[in-house]
């Protein structure tokens, strides 16, 4: 033994020897107190120097190199010790034994045990239990095993230690025979301690036996032996390992309640598990633990963290936890990163993965394979194919190794937006690399070739996979077999069918489908899904409902619902089972060809097939009945859905929104809005823009603001459509402050105007006349590179001209238009301009502009009946009645029919002409014409009645008794007018003009309030009256204003007369019976036909003008009668503040002394009003008379120009709506006329 080989000599240390005694040495060496570095040159000094004398203090100073693990030192010891004549014993063999055990020296702990016999030792328990245990830390376990066996048979009994030790040897693996020992213990009646335990569960852990571990903690607690850190950390990791995150947070919870602290490693040992099992919450709550317990959190911590949150999803929870550590001041380490990159790859967060990778180089933390491969999915999933391919060559340059994921990642990005040039490259490059392309990467790589219609280079790629040992799948199939169909290669596509069978592919129904899947960049898929069944007929495959579905949906989606039913009947007829994918496919066929009358008779066959219709389907059919504004039925649909408890989603409630709206039910859409959230869904910007569109098309323009905050409000960002339709209800309001306004905010957002914007804003700046504001905004919308300006915003300038009289400017638009902004000149564009000339009346150039004689651009605009009803408007308005119905000739000859509008122009003009036969026979004309299209629609019912009134002023103009109304016309006369003379009837004394007038305003209090000049407004109007004074009314309404002027003329001695002007002819008849029964018919007189109109005519020298008609257009009636104002005339007008006359106010400037009386409104005294009392400045108007029509003054102002404007649209508006709230416009229109007032005073 004295010859031991490879053990390197020691040196001694001199200083040692001089300075220490051999007692101080021995006394050193056995107190335990001693430092390593002293305690080993003390062992040194006593092996170098020979004091070591006796076995005692060999085996002290071997004890001493165990400690130091110097396994080296130990054997020189023993050496020294034979040499030195001594016998070495079995407590110094077993010493040395201990210590290469402990130093992991298996090899020189066996040579030791097999040397011991030559020195007469025979190995006991503790040294054969010492070589175990050598053997087994060094996983030698069949050595382990080995030496086990040779105890038994040298005779001597393995004890606990023994069979810890062997059992250790497992615990990388070999679980069973772990268990095996384990069981030998038992039956030896050795009882395993911790050790044993600890070993076995290890073994088991490693072999996946997690339920095994779980028993023995179980067994453990049962014998009394309480689980330390070591078996709870195995029984953990079994459980990780065995993604068991349930087991592993339960047992932590366990630990945590005997008194047992998880340390740093079984704290991420339970984390992983939850990582494991995407169970974020369990990890977030185990790191708020760990950090209670003041552990050490590293960055790998909080990576596991981070990538149970990424893997469960929950994306910004993981970025968040990466904020967090850095907030620690942790330095993340390529696990944190990994998974920061991988929750970026989930959320498709490309950019920011991509900042983690550029942080990784900065920090000086190397980017993995796996890091930039995460980076690169990042990329792809957003479909961003430049970031990927940058970091691949990034990679490349860098030295990064690139496997086949890494390429299959940046090929999928190209695959899925088509881009097979770039596809093609990279598997080039991966083949370049050495690399072999897979199954994953040929799919992506054919599928870009299939979106990029490359169906050759799809089919090469296909006969590559077989030669680099991929066997093409169904989804390579697929690719190709759809972009054959895409091209109509369908010979090709029968080539490939064949190879399919002869590799052993199961061709059935759903393989031939793939062929009518629908292939990016395909046209008239219908036709091959036609010719696949054809195919599938001859090549003895039956089609089942799935190729009747995809069939179906090619129609849906090529727009042919036609053949789409034809389909759904075959399948009827081959008695397949339709489900509900077949009948949504038909029923979105007839939804996308409005064709809502047959969806919703198909939805209604659905329950004879026992198919039950689902929320698809009901969205169809909505969606389908919405477009034609059907919202009745519509309701009924969702009534329907309840009763079938099919549950509605935002999708279906959206649709009916927009069908609301389109049927001009915007209450209807506001109540579908709200009843969104009572079914727990949340309204989204779709559900607002439809609801605010629903408002634009009804004019509701407060609600479409209102929704529009609301929208705001609630969070959610509006988009530009939003704004659109805002700004549209606007528009038709003639809000065109809010319109403007409305723009403004979308400057000053991160929206960008879109043409649309800038239409809508242009105009209502048109509606107002403000055409230099219309010419900014065109400006501004052509400096914008982004748009390109169209037809509708160019026709919006145009309007803008021809509401402000630009003629001029309006002909030098449409001869540049084409030149300067390249659009095409339309029809509209032309009676624009036309509308612009008639309105200056320039009725010639009308005509020119009409016959194509002049023609701003030098070749013929194509004309429709818009163009001939202006050109027959603009000659009525100079009285031109033959031109008028030459033009009416000439409209019906080229095969336009004559709308209501110019035949009400074409019948006002004869009755300038005295041509009353023409009139009645327009008016007999256009209502057979009505009459043989059906009922007529109450806009239609309301025009032909306006046209009989036209035709009765025509009548009177020619001194000739205007025919008795016949009953379809008198259907749509005033209903509540012709109420009023009834109960007048009923409830007065025929001749008592008293009782009348009270029976009137009796009518007004209790049956329908009536807009006449009752209270204190008769009052002021008696009090205005002279003796004798020929009173001149427009607006005559029932009657009521003439009848309070001949009561109190009868009051100031007889005389005089009123004559008033009524344009609807049903109100005159009514204000004409109505003096007849109180017996005031040779006092009054009712004409038909408007102020203009018979001004023109001849109205008499008046003494007393009441106007009390429309205010907008009070100062041009006023204008056209001062010739015939008697000298000291009074002028009185009502209504100036409500609804507003803001151009009469503006008239008066200058040419008439007035006073401005505050009256309420009859019967509404919350509404404030002014009635004006005038006479002209100059002494004698009829000195007036005669004199050549000038331009009308008045309209100077452009706000009260706007505010008319306004007005007007308010006042039509509420005919159509009789519940419009006017204490609110009041408020709003009155401030500007105050103000004039205030000024008018002064």
């Amino acid at each position: 033994m004295a010859a031991v080989r490879g053990v390197p000599a020691q040196q001694p240390n001199p200083v040692i020897v001089r300075q220490a005694s051999r007692q101080d040495l021995l006394g050193r060496l056995r107190d335990r107190s001693t430092g390593n570095s002293e305690l080993f040159q003390t062992v040194e000094a006593l092996r170098t120097g020979g004091l070591l004398t006796n076995a005692r203090e060999y085996v002290s100073a071997i004890t001493a190199c165990r400690r130091l693990l110097k396994w080296d030192g130990s054997l020189l010891l023993l050496s020294d010790l034979c040499s030195s004549r001594l016998a070495p014993d079995l407590i110094t063999c077993g010493a040395v034994i201990s210590t290469c055990e402990r130093a992991l020296q298996w090899e020189w702990a066996l040579w030791l045990l097999d040397v011991m016999p030559g020195y007469k030792l025979k190995p006991d328990v503790m040294t054969c239990s010492a070589a175990i245990s050598a053997c087994a830390k060094s996983l030698k376990w069949e050595l382990a095993l080995g030496l086990l066996h040779d105890m038994d048979q040298g005779g001597l009994k393995p004890n606990l230690i023994t069979y810890s030790a062997a059992v250790r040897a497992f615990s990388e693996g070999g679980w069973e025979r772990a268990l095996t020992l384990l069981s030998e213990m038992c039956q030896r009646g050795i009882q395993p301690d911790l050790v044993a335990y600890g070993s076995a569960m290890a073994a088991c852990s490693k072999g996946g036996q997690w339920e095994q571990v779980l028993a023995f903690l179980g067994r453990m607690q049962k014998e009394g032996l309480k689980a330390d850190i070591i078996a709870c950390s195995a029984a953990l990791v079994a459980c990780e390992r065995a993604s068991q995150w349930e087991q592993a947070l339960f047992l932590a919870g366990g630990m945590r309640a005997d008194g047992v602290k998880l340390d740093t490693l079984t704290g991420s040992t339970v984390m992983r598990a939850c990582e494991k099992g995407r169970f974020w919450q369990g990890a977030l709550q185990l790191l708020e633990h760990m950090a209670h317990d003041q552990l050490d959190l590293s960055a790998q911590t909080f990576g596991t963290a981070i990538g149970a949150c990424e893997k469960a999803q929950c994306w910004q929870l993981a970025l968040e936890l990466y904020g967090s550590s850095g907030a620690r001041k942790l330095r993340p380490d390529l696990a944190v990163y990994s998974a920061a990159i991988g929750a970026c790859a989930r959320a498709t967060l490309w950019e920011q993965a991509v900042d983690f990778v550029d942080e990784m180089w900065r920090l000086a933390v190397q980017p993995s394979e796996l890091s930039y491969n995460l980076a690169i999915n990042a990329c792809s999933q957003g479909l961003h194919w430049e970031a990927a391919l940058s970091l691949l060559g990034q990679m490349s340059e860098l030295k990064v190794s690139r496997s086949v994921v890494s390429f299959g990642s940046a090929v999928h990005a190209c695959g899925q937006l088509g881009l097979w040039e770039a596809s093609l490259l990279l598997i080039t490059d991966l083949k370049s690399q050495g690399l072999k392309p897979n199954e994953i990467i040929f799919n992506s790589v054919i599928a870009a070739c299939e979106r990029g219609q490359q169906w050759q280079r799809a089919l090469s790629l296909l006969g590559e996979m077989g030669a680099h040992g991929v066997p093409p799948e169904k989804t390579a199939y697929g690719s190709v077999l759809r972009s054959l169909s895409a091209v109509q290669e369908f010979d090709q596509a029968r080539q490939i069918l064949q190879e399919m069978r002869r590799a052993g592919q199961d061709l059935n129904a759903v393989t031939y489908s793939s062929l009518a899947i629908p292939s990016q960049g395909s046209v008239q898929q219908w036709q091959a899904a036609f010719l696949v069944l054809e195919m599938m007929q001859q090549d003895g495959v039956q089609p089942d409902v799935i190729s009747f579905n995809m069939a179906i949906s090619s129609c849906e989606r090529d727009e042919k619902w036609e053949l789409a039913l034809t389909l759904l009947a075959q399948v009827f007829e081959r008695e397949l089972w339709p489900s509900a994918v077949t009948f949504n496919a038909a029923m979105s066929a007839c939804e996308k060809c409005s064709q809502w009358e047959r969806a919703l008779s198909l939805l209604g066959t659905m329950g004879a097939h026992k198919v039950v219709p689902t929320v698809v389907s009901y969205s169809a059919v909505i969606s389908s009945c919405g477009k034609d504004g059907q919202a009745e039925i519509c309701m009924r649909l969702l009534d329907d859905m309840y009763s079938k408890k099919v549950e509605a989603n935002a999708v279906v409630y959206n649709a009916a929104i927009t069908a609301c709206g389109r049927g001009l039910r915007w209450e209807w859409a506001l109540a579908l809005l709200g009843e969104l959230e009572d079914n727990d869904l949340k309204p989204d910007v779709i559900s607002f823009n439809a609801a605010i569109s629903a408002c634009e098309r009804c004019e509701e323009w407060e609600r479409a603001l209102s929704l529009l905050a609301e929208l705001v409000d609630r969070k959610l960002e509006p988009t530009v459509i939003s704004y659109d339709a805002a700004l549209s209800a606007c528009e038709k309001a003639v809000r065109w402050d809010a319109a403007l306004a409305l723009l403004g905010e979308i400057r000053g957002s991160k929206l960008h105007p879109s043409v649309v914007t800038y239409s809508a804003s242009m105009s209502a700046c048109s509606r107002i006349g403000e055409w230099q504001w219309a010419l900014n905004l065109w400006s501004e919308l052509c400096a914008d590179k982004s748009l390109e300006p169209n037809a509708v915003a160019s026709g919006a300038v145009l309007r803008a001209f021809a509401r402000a009289s630009q003629w001029q400017r309006a002909l030098a638009w449409l001869r540049d238009s084409e030149r300067l902004s390249g659009l095409e000149l339309s029809t509209p564009a032309l009676n624009s301009v036309m509308d612009a000339c008639a309105r200056a009346g320039r009725w010639q150039l009308v005509l020119a502009l009409l016959s194509g004689e002049l023609s701003p651009t030098g070749h013929p605009i194509l004309v429709d009946g818009v163009s001939f009803s202006t050109a027959i408007s603009a000659c009525e308005r100079e009285g031109k009645w033959e031109s008028c119905l030459m033009l009416l000739a000439d409209m019906r000859s080229q095969s336009f029919a004559a709308d209501l509008t110019a035949c009400q122009s074409a019948t006002w003009a004869c009755g300038h002409g005295r041509r009353w036969q023409e009139a009645l026979a327009i008016l007999s004309m256009q209502a057979d014409f009505l009459g043989d299209n059906g009922a007529a629609s109450p806009e239609e019912g309301g025009g032909l009645f306006a046209l009989w009134s036209a035709a009765v002023w025509a009548c009177q103009a020619s001194g000739v008794p205007p025919p008795p109304i016949s009953a379809p016309l008198a259907s749509w006369a005033g209903r509540k007018e012709r109420s009023v003379l009834d109960f007048v009837r009923r409830r007065s004394e025929q001749g008592d003009l008293d009782s009348v007038l009270a029976a009137i305003e009796q009518f007004a209090s209790e049956c329908a309030w009536l807009k006449i000049a009752g209270g204190s407004k008769a009052k002021m109007l008696a009090r205005c009256l002279k003796p004798g004074d020929r009173a001149v009314e427009f607006g005559a309404y029932v009657g009521y204003s003439a009848l309070v002027m001949v009561r109190r003329l009868r009051q100031l001695g007889g005389g005089g007369c009123v004559v008033s002007c009524e344009v609807d002819a049903s109100n005159a008849a009514v204000a004409r019976e109505m003096a007849e029964w109180a017996g005031a018919q040779d006092e009054t007189e009712v004409k038909v036909g408007r102020a203009t109109d018979w001004l023109a005519l001849g109205l008499g020298q008046m003494d007393l003008l009441l106007l009390d008609h429309r205010g907008t257009i009070y100062h041009e009636d006023l204008h056209s009668a001062e010739p015939i104002l008697a000298p000291g005339a009074r002028v009185i007008a009502d209504n100036v503040l409500l609804p507003g006359a803001p151009l009469f106010l503006s008239y008066l400037e200058g040419r008439y002394h007035a006073s401005i009386h505050d009256l309420p409104e009859f019967m509404r005294p919350e509404l404030n009003d002014w009635m004006i009392v005038c006479a002209p400045r100059k002494a004698a108007s009829g000195a007036l008379k005669g004199a050549k029509k000038k331009p009308t003054p008045g309209a100077e102002r452009s706000d009260f120009r706007r505010l008319s404007a306004e007005i007007d649209a308010f006042s039509w508006r509420s005919m159509k709506s009789p519940g419009v709230d006017w204490t609110t416009f009041q408020q709003r229109v009155s401030p500007p006329l105050l103000e004039w007032r205030r000024k008018w005073d002064t």
